[in-house]
């Protein structure tokens, strides 16, 4: 049941990951369907053998729910950096875990390529591959207005055209916030 979820920034990976375990809670998959977010700085220490107790840790406290592990990638670098320790617990934990916490790795996609790729056991635990894509500009446009709506807000055909205008000033650029950059 473990994910890897590819996207670029503010595709709704974590939304999506939130929907999921409510989804299986409420269908009985998961015990307590919690939702646990961790990113490098909750798994990895700066000591060698206390990286697996941080991860191991984090793993348990997702039993029963979701344990997001944003921007998964962030676990592969340099030397000594202890990153290597935490893949290979997840890789141990994971069939231990399976049946009642699924983990789910997010993060850019060619970036999880390459952490896919730091350890053949962890491929091939995951089961799901989910690819998100860029929102459209109308899609985009949206959510603009979905979200001026539930802030009680009113957009003038004024402000949609200006933010038509931003959209495709920006959308093309590499760091681009889909979502996000609506949000903001």
């Amino acid at each position: 049941r473990h994910m890897v979820f590819y996207g670029n920034p503010g595709t709704a990976k974590t939304t999506v990951a939130r929907l999921v375990g409510e989804i299986l809670k409420e269908s009985g998959v998961l015990g307590s369907g919690k939702f646990i977010e961790a990113g490098r700085d909750k798994l990895v220490s700066m000591y060698l053998g206390c990286t697996a107790m941080k991860t191991k840790k984090a793993i348990e406290d997702a039993k029963g729910g979701i344990l997001f592990v944003d921007e998964a990638y962030s676990l592969v670098g340099a030397k000594g950096h202890y990153g290597e320790e935490c893949i290979n617990t997840f890789v141990q934990y994971m069939d231990i875990v399976k049946d009642d916490t699924i983990i789910i790795f997010a993060g850019y996609p060619d970036k999880m390529r390459e952490f896919l790729n730091q350890n053949e056991g962890l491929r091939s635990r995951i089961a799901f591959h989910v690819d998100f894509e860029n929102y459209t500009k109308e899609e985009l446009i949206e959510i603009l207005k979905l979200m001026a709506k539930e802030k009680k807000f009113t957009l003038t055909d004024k402000a949609i055209k200006l933010a038509e205008k931003q959209i495709d000033k920006n959308i093309n650029h590499k760091d681009f916030g889909n979502g996000r950059f609506m949000r903001n």
